[in-house]
Parts: structure tokens; C-alpha cells; sequence
């Protein structure tokens, strides 16, 4: 691996803005009434959910020290995705959906266990 790479895998305040901007455009995503979104969904809206928190787990690893942590991981990001879908119930632009929630945490769950099998076999 290049030193330059070397350096940006280690460059901690870089993976903390990077996760807090796909935090912040997941939200931005979910609150915003898809007619606001630069995309559309396509037809596959569990999809993008899915793959949104699949993407957003695999950012924290640069920030994991040890493999417990991605329990943390795991309930934070679901943890979100609720929240998420809650304030889509009571923002009036979008709707709570149980497959919503259910694809977020999905997409966490497969991006944590990714993580935790090539850990386990780097180790």
C-alpha cells in the first residue's frame, strides 16, 4: 500500500467528517421529500436503504481500534435508522415504514458481519 493511502486510512479527523457528512446526507435523504432529492429511487427504495447503511457501517472501520466496538457500531447505526423513520412519521413529508427500518438495519447487519469475518481473519 502507498504511504500516501497509509496516511488517509490513519488520518482519524478525516473519517470522522466523512462519517458525520453520510450521517448528515442519510438524514438529509430521509427528511427531505423525494421530489427535493437529486435522485430518485427508481423503484428500489429498500434497496437504497439498504445500501446507504451498508456503505455508512463500513466508514466506521478506519475509527475501530477493536473488534468489540462494532457491536457500538451496530446499535448506533440501527439506532438511527429508527430514528430516522420516527421523525419520517411525524414530519409530515414522508411516512414511517417498518420495511424501511427493517432494510436499514439490514444493511448494517450484513456491513458488521463483513467486518467482524475479515477481522477475525486478519487476527
Amino acid at each position: 500500500m502507498s504511504s500516501l493511502v497509509i496516511r488517509l486510512w490513519q488520518c482519524r479527523p478525516l473519517w470522522w467528517a466523512l462519517n458525520a457528512g453520510m450521517l448528515i446526507a442519510i438524514a438529509l435523504a430521509s427528511l427531505l421529500s423525494p421530489a427535493d432529492l437529486p435522485v430518485s429511487t427508481g423503484g428500489h427504495d429498500k434497496l437504497w436503504h439498504a445500501v446507504a447503511y451498508f456503505i455508512a457501517t463500513l466508514m466506521w472501520r478506519p475509527l475501530l481500534r477493536q473488534s468489540t466496538w462494532l457491536a457500538l457500531v451496530w446499535f448506533g447505526l440501527v439506532g438511527y435508522g429508527a430514528l430516522m423513520e420516527l421523525l419520517q412519521g411525524i414530519g409530515g413529508v414522508r411516512s414511517f415504514e417498518w420495511l424501511d427500518m427493517l432494510a436499514n438495519g439490514s444493511g448494517v447487519s450484513v456491513a458488521v458481519l463483513l467486518l467482524a469475518v475479515l477481522w477475525r481473519s486478519r487476527g
